[in-house]
């Protein structure tokens, strides 16, 4: 419905503004709020992502990052756009870079901060507190005018946390382009600010307690096939406003939701794959806690994105279809396919166990996911699983 009607009002506008300035236009554009909107909308009626915004405002930082997306309303639409008063063609010419003076300049050189002097400051504090990991912060600015200017750097409105992630996310992307498989893992942890109670801005960590406070973050990593960390791809960091119940989180939209952030991942990643698809294949895997719906839909909804690799949530008892219209559980199906290999893995030990090694059978097959309540397109998927065939103490093996 959406883009029906997206598709009538470009074609009423496109006649309405030819009728009123006497031209026709050539190109479109639109963007959508990162985060709260994933453009479907906009895809869906075949319009083109080109990028996204730096999120600097009016003041150079702090703005919300925006996804840009264009309909050309002609088949030479670069041509005209690009067309001089000599009627000839020409693209812009590159600007030359310098060659970085060190991994920090080519890490953090690009960071747009509004003013050179702080992105000057910030290259300066990094080499600091990459000599002295464990310091605070006067201990590793060494004297007390550095300490004041580092603390007039992080007390600068100017200063986002956004913005100098903005940097290394584009030297990742660097890097991934020189891997043909590269694995990117997104996971939750927090911050736990407690033991400094006069500290704004955060919120509760726990899932019972208001007392333990700090912040969420969310962060996407991306990986060679060997485990060699590249650098991050998306990073989200946000306080809670309180413990909500259950029966609450049912009634609001995914967009409101924490589950939103495995979305929001994924879509970044997406846009890396789109522009490395030539180059390399991105994977992004979760744990059981991104079972989602939503995350397969976006997937589903992205035929050029990111590959899923998802840990199934047995609890959610997800359901198949076949061709024939049955359901049956998507474990008990699995149980039902051939043993395609094994593997040995190590399980260390913990308080209620001692560490053994466990023997691994492993199915795969493709599925059609039936969706939940509510929720109504069934998505094509493939799926594995691993069974553990036995266990065996290690005590036993050294006799």
């Amino acid at each position: 419905m959406a883009s029906h009607v997206l598709a009538k009002c470009q074609t009423r506008l496109v006649d309405d503004w030819e009728r009123v300035y006497k031209y026709r236009p050539v190109l479109l554009e639109t963007y959508v709020e990162r985060g709260r909107f994933s453009g479907s909308c906009y895809r869906a009626a075949n319009w083109k992502y080109v990028g996204g915004t730096e999120g600097r405002g009016r003041k150079g930082t702090g703005a919300t990052v925006k996804d840009v997306y264009v309909m050309p309303l002609q088949k030479k639409w670069q041509a005209v756009l690009c067309c001089c008063a000599d009627g000839k063609v020409r693209v812009r010419q590159r600007v030359a870079q310098k060659e970085p003076r060190d991994w920090i300049e080519a890490e953090l050189g690009g960071t747009k901060l509004g003013d050179a002097r702080l992105t000057s400051r910030l290259l300066e504090m990094t080499g600091m507190f990459y000599d002295k990991p464990l310091a605070n912060i006067p201990q590793a600015c060494g004297s007390v005018s550095a300490t004041k200017a580092a603390y007039r750097f992080l007390d600068n409105e100017y200063v986002d946390w956004r913005a100098i992630l903005q940097a290394h996310y584009e030297a990742t992307e660097e890097r991934v382009k020189e891997n043909s498989l590269v694995l990117v893992a997104q996971d939750t942890t927090t911050l736990n600010y407690s033991t400094h109670p006069n500290t704004q801005g955060l919120g509760p960590i726990g899932t019972k307690s208001e007392k333990v406070r700090g912040l969420m973050v969310h962060d996407t990593m991306a990986f060679t096939e060997s485990g060699t960390p590249l650098g991050l791809l998306n990073v989200q960091c946000w306080a809670r406003d309180g413990i909500g119940s259950k029966h609450e989180r049912h009634k609001k939209p995914i967009e409101e939701k924490e589950s939103w952030k495995w979305v929001e991942s994924y879509h970044a990643v997406s846009q890396v794959q789109k522009r490395c698809r030539n180059k390399s294949l991105l994977v992004v895997v979760a744990d059981r806690e991104a079972d989602i719906h939503e995350v397969f839909a976006e997937q589903y909804n992205t035929p050029d994105g990111a590959q899923l690799l998802i840990r199934a949530e047995r609890s959610r008892n997800r359901k198949v279809v076949d061709d024939k219209e049955s359901c049956e559980f998507l474990w008990t199906k699995l149980e039902q396919q051939p043993v395609i290999g094994t593997r040995e893995i190590l399980i260390p030990p913990s308080e209620k166990r001692s560490a053994r090694q466990a023997i691994l059978m492993v199915r795969t097959m493709p599925v059609t996911l039936r969706p939940p309540m509510l929720k109504r397109i069934c998505l094509r998927s493939g799926c594995g699983r691993c069974w553990r065939r036995k266990s065996i103490r290690l005590s036993e093996l050294m006799g």
